[in-house]
């Protein structure tokens, strides 16, 4: 009687063990043979060469286009520029982008167009990763649009005026009279 329990419990451990390696070859043959078929798949998440391409073309002219900017924004101590300016504040100034202090002998760039200071580590560090090209506290292009550096003719108003008009409406602009 132990004999035939044996025998089945024997017979029932090879049925278990060869299907297990059926199992195994069949898994490895259907792997292999669509192995292929994920490098022909044409949705394959795996970019494409001309989209590598676009794209490196893409940063090298954003790096160009920042290096642009940071070449033509001038560079000079804070304390210069505070000194320049009438309206400077009494107390201590903050970089928006490292949220430090900014000292009188630091190393800043004051943007073109809504003049606003920052470190220059810290704005060509913002250059290099902005898309936009725009300053890191208002967003406004860093360079004004005009070859030159004159103010505005009256008759067109800045940039700053058409945001207000923008944010409040045109009932609360105070138009001066004429002269």
């Amino acid at each position: 009687m132990s004999t035939i329990s044996m025998e089945c419990c024997y017979s029932s451990l090879v049925l278990v063990r060869f299907f297990r390696e059926a199992a195994l070859v069949v898994s490895l043959v259907v792997r292999w043979l669509l192995l292929p078929c994920y490098y022909w798949w044409p949705f394959s998440s795996a970019p494409s060469v001309q989209q590598d391409k676009t794209e490196a073309e893409a940063r090298a002219r954003h790096r160009a286009a920042a290096q642009e900017v940071m070449e033509s924004l001038r560079v000079s101590t804070y304390g210069e520029l505070a000194g320049e300016q009438a309206c400077a504040t009494a107390g201590a100034a903050t970089c928006a982008v490292c949220l430090s202090e900014v000292g009188r002998r630091d190393s800043v760039r004051e943007l073109g167009n809504c003049r606003h200071v920052f470190h220059r580590r810290c704005l060509d560090r913002w250059l290099d990763h902005d898309e936009r090209l725009s300053c890191p506290l208002c967003r406004a292009p860093l360079l004004s649009r005009r070859p030159s550096d004159s103010p505005p003719p009256p008759s067109d108003p800045s940039w700053a005026v058409e945001r207000l008009l923008y944010l409040f409406g045109d009932d609360l602009l105070v138009v001066a009279p004429p002269p």
